[in-house]
C-alpha cells in the first residue's frame, strides 16, 4: 500500500469501507476518545470495546471478518504514515 503514491483520500475510503461494517458506530468512537483522552481506566473504556468485538464476531460472517480486520490494518498503516508527513 505505502509503496504505492500516497492519496490522503486513501484514508477516507477506508474509513467508509469500515463504517459500513456497523462494527460501531460514532457515539462509541466518540466516548472511547473523550474518556481515553481524560485518562480513564480500562474499566469505563472496556464495556466500549466489548460492545465493538461483539458486533464483529456476530455481526459479520467470516469473509467479513477478513475484510474488515485487513481494512483496519491498513487504515492504521495509512493513517500513521499521513499524520507523519503532514503538517
Amino acid at each position: 500500500i505505502l509503496s504505492d503514491e500516497t492519496d490522503p483520500n486513501r484514508l477516507h475510503d477506508l474509513k467508509d469501507t469500515l463504517d459500513r461494517y456497523q462494527v460501531y458506530d460514532s457515539a462509541q468512537i466518540d466516548e472511547l476518545v473523550g474518556l481515553y483522552l481524560s485518562g480513564a481506566d480500562r474499566d469505563q473504556l472496556d464495556p466500549i470495546l466489548d460492545a465493538c468485538v461483539a458486533a464483529y464476531n456476530v455481526g459479520l460472517d467470516e469473509d467479513g471478518q477478513v475484510d474488515f480486520k485487513g481494512k483496519a490494518k491498513a487504515f492504521a498503516r495509512t493513517y500513521a504514515f499521513v499524520a507523519s508527513i503532514l503538517p
